[in-house]
């Protein structure tokens, strides 16, 4: 899975969740949410990216958003 995201957190060594997906699981999620449109897939590819909660992902504005690169860059404040 290709990397949107910068500035996400990443869960510290040996504190790796066991219940999490793994990337084919994940795949086939974000294949399923396809269904509910594209607006629904783009939310949960963030989503599962970054590991936003949703009132981050919906506090995201046009500022965060860096077409030319292709990345979102998620505010520290």
């Amino acid at each position: 899975m290709a990397k949107l995201v910068d500035n996400k957190p990443s869960v510290p060594k040996g504190n790796e969740r066991s219940q999490c997906w793994n990337d084919e699981e994940a795949q086939k999620f974000l294949e399923t949410s396809k269904s509910f449109g594209s607006q629904a897939a783009a939310f949960f590819a963030v989503a599962l990216d970054s590991g936003a909660r949703k009132a981050e992902i919906c506090g995201l504005r046009w500022a965060n958003v860096d077409l030319k690169a292709s990345k979102i860059v998620m505010s520290s404040s």
